[in-house]
């Protein structure tokens, strides 16, 4: 079953579609996201690309350490409708390592991945 914050995700996805810009705020009891659709130089790209921004993520307390993040992660990233996903601003400590385990690589910018 589908998620109450991925189904909010895809409706960000297709409002973001017809605008040049776009961001919001989707949540729900368990966690909220700071999502944006933003147009961006990626290293080792001579043209400016699309990308889908992850740029805050609470979880609540009580529905941390349970791959809540990581669902979401893979979810949006595999219905991105974009070039790329931005990871940002990313701050604790674990966080780097595991995003390098899936895939993920440094964008360039501090705390930051990427990954297409």
């Amino acid at each position: 079953m589908e998620s109450n914050i991925n189904k909010q995700l895809d409706k960000f996805f297709i409002k973001a579609s017809s605008f040049y810009t776009r961001s919001a705020w989707i949540a729900d009891e368990k966690m909220k996201v700071f999502v944006r659709k933003s147009i961006r130089p990626i290293p080792g790209h001579k043209k400016l690309m699309t990308t889908f921004d992850i740029a805050t993520v609470e979880v609540t307390l009580n529905y941390q350490r349970q791959g809540l993040f990581k669902k979401f992660l893979e979810y949006s990233h595999a219905v991105n409708p974009w070039e790329v996903t931005f990871v940002e601003n990313v701050l604790p400590p674990f966080l780097p390592a595991f995003l390098i385990r899936h895939g993920w690589r440094e964008s360039g910018q501090p705390s930051c991945f990427l990954n297409h």
